[in-house]
């Protein structure tokens, strides 16, 4: 729980420093009408590290995992509306915990039959891996190969949207421990969409791919052993096509076209629910209609990030039209929500007052070596601000920061969380859960005022405690939909209509990844969450 809680608050610091054309929703295209488009190039080049396997449970280079996505095929992989595409399964048939997997007749590429022995056989690698699908599979806890076109799986909790987890790689079973006359060990055998040569630094096409042969022949690879060398490649246009999540804090400079792409990477403002301001539900309302989560993305992400309509990200097909919290700031109903909270006056600084005439205050917390959150910490203050209310913002240290998540001492706090993407917010709005500071504790008096001393792990110096009325009370049922959605009691609308009627937490926005193409390709949906070369075998070339 900690190494999860750790990474899915990182520091994101973005440099931006060029990306070529202004980049466009990922399967829009710049070049206008693809029926014009001349065929495909015989050949593009990308990036990898010669000196870094290409086994994607053992590879310690981003470049190379990446790769891995051409050379050995999922299950399933996810679109960028999240919704699943199969590849090798051919059929998931869902039985409250169990499901069913059903295989497509599909061959590696040494011309032997994938079968239900080579998925589980990876399954379990994946499972015992450090990487995302250790824990996108938490919740499996059997998966059986029942004959050689069948898997019978065994969740912990029914999940409709288990599908959308199962892109982990898949090769043939104990291919990875081959190794060449040299004893160095040989890639595993996939059936990916591209065969290594490693000999000729080269990956060429599979003619006998499940879903029909790639349009590019050949993919030349540029060793990149360091940062200094990939800038080099992109800066002079070496490389065709690069896509980063954005996680190594930079957008290195390469001419072409710039495409978005959806990630569900949630930065919202967690709010403290069981002491201070927060504890009201209108005063969660009025600051999430009080912030413009447009102009959030536009400054603190420089557009690369769409305002949260909801705690759902905006691109999941299934909650389109669903949620509608505003992108924009609206005033519409603050003023009635400050008066409900007993602010009727402004004070001569401009900020509301009780009748004790103590200015309506809120405490926001954020990690200070991740600029982006600072910048988004310092956009809310300041539109807060001008509808009168005072922000004491405190820039903390990451110890200073935890300590102050943990033991409740804020009401509100900026955060970033990767939610997997079959959409399981369990761990971030469920009393206990991983993310699930300042979340109402079960069984537990909402009246009770805690006194808090300064704490020794606050390095900013201020005092850090607790303000505003304890009064309000609050019924909250959003954890009980969540469970209930597991077990198969409540639907996604019951999901969103809690989360709206409680607002537990913030959404601000979802962040974007960026691929960048070469001037001369020309490609419909390039990347998804789950494949930075999703379209590829579709890549064309502009007339």
């Amino acid at each position: 729980m900690k190494r999860i809680a750790a990474l899915a608050l990182a520091a994101i610091m973005l440099l931006l420093v060029g990306c070529g054309k202004a980049p466009t929703q990922n399967g829009d295209t710049q070049s206008g009408n693809v029926e014009n488009a001349k065929p495909a190039p015989e050949s593009i080049s990308l990036l990898y590290r010669s000196n870094d396997t290409l086994n994607p449970y053992a590879a310690s280079s981003l470049l190379n995992r990446q790769l891995s996505y051409l050379l050995f095929d999922p299950l399933v992989k996810v679109d960028n509306s999240y919704q699943p595409k199969f590849i090798l399964a051919k059929d998931i048939d869902y039985n409250g915990k169990n499901c069913t997997i059903t295989l497509n007749d599909a061959y590696f590429s040494d011309g032997t039959a994938l079968t239900a022995e080579d998925v589980v056989y990876c399954y379990k690698l994946a499972k015992n891996s450090t990487l995302i699908y250790s824990e996108q599979l938490k919740t499996v806890s059997s998966m059986v190969a029942e004959d050689s076109k069948t898997i019978s799986v065994s969740l912990t909790k029914a999940d409709p949207y288990f599908a959308n987890l199962l892109d982990f790689p898949v090769f043939k079973r104990e291919s990875e421990k081959a190794v060449d006359e040299d004893n160095i060990s040989l890639p595993p055998i996939g059936s990916g969409r591209y065969i290594p040569d490693l000999k000729n630094e080269q990956l060429i096409r599979n003619t006998s791919h499940i879903n029909g042969k790639p349009s590019v022949e050949k993919i030349s690879l540029l060793h990149a052993p360091d940062s200094e060398v990939i800038e080099h490649n992109l800066e002079f246009n070496y490389v065709s096509l690069y896509y980063t999540d954005l996680s190594d804090g930079v957008i290195h400079s390469m001419t072409g076209t710039s495409y978005f792409v959806n990630l569900n990477n949630l930065v919202y403002l967690g709010a403290n629910m069981n002491t201070g301001i927060c504890k009201n539900e209108k005063m969660r309302y009025l600051i999430s209609e009080a912030i413009d989560r447009a102009e959030i993305c536009n400054t603190a992400y420089n557009e690369l990030a769409a305002p949260a309509t909801g705690i759902f990200n905006p691109a999941f097909q299934d909650a389109k039209g669903l949620q509608n919290i505003s992108k924009n700031s609206s005033t519409q109903n603050l003023i009635a929500y400050l008066k409900d909270l007993g602010y009727n006056d402004k004070n001569e600084e401009g900020y509301y007052v009780a009748s004790d005439k103590v200015a309506l205050t809120v405490t926001l917390v954020c990690y200070r070596d991740n600029s982006r959150h600072v910048a988004v910490a310092e956009m809310v203050a300041a539109q807060l601000k001008k509808l009168g209310i005072r922000v004491n913002m405190h820039k903390l240290g990451w110890e200073g920061y935890m300590w102050t998540l943990q033991n409740g001492q804020f009401d509100l706090y900026v955060a970033e969380t990767k939610i997997l993407n079959n959409m399981d917010i369990s761990e971030l709005v469920i009393p206990g859960g991983s993310m699930a500071y300042g979340i109402l504790k079960q069984q537990e008096s909402t009246n009770t005022q805690t006194e808090t001393d300064k704490s020794p792990a606050n390095d900013s110096g201020d005092d850090l405690t607790d303000i505003g009325d304890d009064s309000f009370s609050i019924k909250y049922t959003l954890d009980d939909s969540v469970r209930g959605f597991y077990n198969e009691e409540y639907s996604l609308v019951d999901i969103i209509n809690s989360f709206n009627a409680g607002m537990p937490l913030i959404p601000v926005c979802y962040r974007y990844g960026l691929t960048t193409c070469d001037v001369a390709l020309e490609i419909k949906e390039i990347s998804s969450v789950s494949d930075p070369f999703f379209g590829i075998s579709d890549i064309g070339s502009k007339q």
